[in-house]
């Protein structure tokens, strides 16, 4: 296998890995609460959050993270929660209104979580910026993929159940909540 195709499979594997469930709900929850008609925000959105992904990368290659480790991991959730949160207050008015900001520290959290694997793997590399390029190209597929198969669900309850589109996100949005909570409690249990 091309450095390439290694690295970019790592990447989707990644994101579309049941392990790495957090990631894939917190893909879900950005689709839940972006409009349809807004789907090139929801693209910007995830991109964000791929950015930030791949700088805790970088900045974590170069930082020993493993003695905040725990904090790490209980930060996932968080954001989440967060998410899932802020988009339920925003379907109740009607409005949507993100920040890339806060996306991209989202990212950069979700990628900490990450980064002693990647590690490990990455400067066993002599090209380490080239395959940490091509694994976060991989990531992003992976992300429009669940992008692209959760609006596809979400479109077709829609169809299914007319007049029902902020129900079937908010039942999306409640259940990422719980999901994110039992996460949290996992890691004290």
């Amino acid at each position: 296998m091309t450095q390439f195709e290694t690295f970019f499979k790592l990447g989707l594997h990644h994101i579309l890995d049941l392990q790495a469930f957090d990631h894939l709900l917190f893909v879900v929850v950005l689709c839940a609460a972006v409009p349809f008609k807004q789907w090139r925000l929801l693209v910007g959105l995830i991109t964000a959050f791929t950015i930030g992904h791949c700088a805790s990368l970088v900045g974590t290659a170069y930082i020993d993270t493993r003695s905040i480790q725990f904090f790490i991991e209980i930060c996932i959730p968080l954001t989440i929660m967060a998410s899932a949160i802020g988009a339920l207050a925003k379907l109740e008015t009607s409005r949507f209104n993100y920040q890339y900001g806060l996306i991209v520290v989202f990212g950069l959290i979700h990628g900490m979580g990450f980064a002693n694997y990647i590690k490990s793997m990455l400067f066993d590399s002599d090209r380490f910026l080239t395959s940490l390029f091509y694994f976060n190209v991989g990531i992003e597929v992976g992300q429009l993929v669940i992008v692209g198969i959760s609006l596809a669900i979400i479109r077709l309850l829609v169809y299914l159940l007319p007049s029902s589109e902020n129900l079937i996100k908010r039942i999306i949005l409640y259940v990422a909540l719980l999901l994110s909570i039992f996460l949290l409690y996992n890691l004290f249990s």
